[in-house]
């Protein structure tokens, strides 16, 4: 299941469509969602819901069920095509307030980062631009972490996580 999971992610068709889908990361979720869907009726899992389900956990969580098979680390493409690396900070460490913040610039995003509450000597110069490989720099600076925190003497905790 994992090799054929693998051979369809990276046939030019599905690379062609997930190019086509750009960075709207829900997309490229649900079509990886419908391909996995796709492989577990292909072995057998199914046809209803909750055996292609079934299908899904058995493809999702190999490296769980076998975790010391180099051959299912190898097969498994979410595992060898991971770009996210593990966090430097670990659990209940103090996040160190310089992080420059970047506001998001695409059409239809809702995020929006809040004016800084003071202007602190490690916010980067208004000139600051962000480079993206392939792409025009962002014309808006960041902000910094320490500089749109609430100064109210009160906790602030950041929770951040990824699907991959």
């Amino acid at each position: 299941m994992l090799r054929r999971d693998d051979e369809l992610r990276l046939s030019e068709a599905t690379q062609a469509r997930y190019a086509r889908l750009g960075d709207d990361g829900l997309a490229k979720f649900r079509m990886t969602d419908a391909l996995q869907r796709q492989v577990a009726r292909e072995f057998g899992f199914g046809p209803s819901d909750a055996q292609i389900r079934e299908g899904l956990e058995v493809m999702r969580t190999a490296m769980v069920l076998f975790p010391n098979d180099p051959e299912v680390k190898h097969a498994a493409h979410y595992l060898r095509h991971n770009i996210h690396v593990p966090c430097p900070l670990p659990i209940g460490h103090v996040v160190p307030l310089h992080i420059p913040l970047w506001p998001v610039q695409r059409a239809g995003a809702t995020a929006t980062l809040p004016a800084p509450t003071r202007v602190s000597s490690r916010s980067p110069s208004r000139a600051t631009r962000c480079r993206r490989p392939g792409k025009p720099p962002v014309q808006d600076s960041p902000v910094v972490l320490g500089d749109v925190l609430p100064q109210n003497g009160r906790p602030t905790v950041l929770m951040v996580g990824s699907h991959t």
